[in-house]
C-alpha cells in the first residue's frame, strides 16, 4: 500500500536534514518541499509562521518508523507527522516499493 506521510519544518534548512536522512535510510522513495503559510494554536495562543510543507512517499508500514525519525530530528516540541493512503498506477507503486526495500 502506498502512502503519503507529512509535516512542517521551521525552515528550509530543517527539512532538507530530516528528508535526506529518511532517503538515506530508505524509509520514503522521494520528498516534495514548498513554503507555507502556517496559523494554529499553540499553548493557548494564536500563532501564524512560514513553515516548509514535505509530503513524502512511502509504504503504510514505515510509519511508525517514520514518525520516530522526525521527532529525533525536529526542532518542534510537538511536531506533527501525518499519512494518508494513496493510490497509483503500478508502475509508481513498484518504483515506490523498490526505493524503501529493507537494508
Amino acid at each position: 500500500m502506498v502512502s503519503i506521510v507529512f509535516f512542517t519544518a521551521a525552515n528550509e534548512e530543517e527539512a532538507k536534514k530530516i528528508v535526506e536522512r529518511l532517503l538515506e535510510e530508505k524509509l520514503v522513495a522521494c520528498a516534495n518541499m514548498f513554503p507555507v503559510k502556517s496559523a494554529y494554536w499553540w499553548e493557548d495562543k494564536l500563532e501564524s509562521s512560514v513553515e516548509i510543507f514535505v509530503w513524502m512517499k512511502t509504504r503504510a508500514d514505515k510509519f511508525e518508523r517514520i514518525v520516530e525519525r522526525i521527532k529525533e530530528l525536529h526542532s518542534y516540541e510537538l511536531p506533527v507527522v501525518e499519512m494518508i493512503d494513496s493510490k497509483t498506477f503500478p508502475d509508481v507503486e513498484q518504483w515506490i516499493e523498490s526505493c524503501v526495500k529493507e537494508k
